[in-house]
C-alpha cells in the first residue's frame, strides 16, 4: 500500500510586478508670443507753402482799325470769271 504524506518544499519563481512611479524629464517646445515693435523711418510728405513769383500777363485791347478791301468789277463773284 502507499501512504501519501505531505512534504513542504520552497522554490523560487521570478515574477512581473507593475507599480507606479514618477519620473521627469526636459521637453523642448516653443510658444509663439505677440511682440509690438516700433522703427523709425524717413518720408515724404509734401507741405503747402506760398511763395511770390513774377508772370507776364497779356491783355487784349479793343481797337478799331481801317483797311482797304479791294472788290472786283465782276458783282463781288469770286470764283474765277475770267472777266
Amino acid at each position: 500500500m502507499t501512504v501519501c504524506k505531505p512534504e513542504q518544499r520552497t522554490r523560487t519563481v521570478t515574477y512581473c510586478e507593475l507599480k507606479q512611479e514618477q519620473r521627469t524629464c526636459t521637453v523642448n517646445y516653443t510658444v509663439c508670443v505677440p511682440e509690438e515693435r516700433t522703427r523709425t523711418y524717413n518720408v515724404c510728405v509734401p507741405i503747402q507753402v506760398e511763395k511770390e513769383i513774377q508772370v507776364q500777363v497779356c491783355q487784349m485791347v479793343q481797337q478799331t482799325r481801317t483797311c482797304q478791301v479791294y472788290r472786283p468789277a465782276c458783282g463781288g463773284c469770286c470764283t474765277g470769271c475770267g472777266s
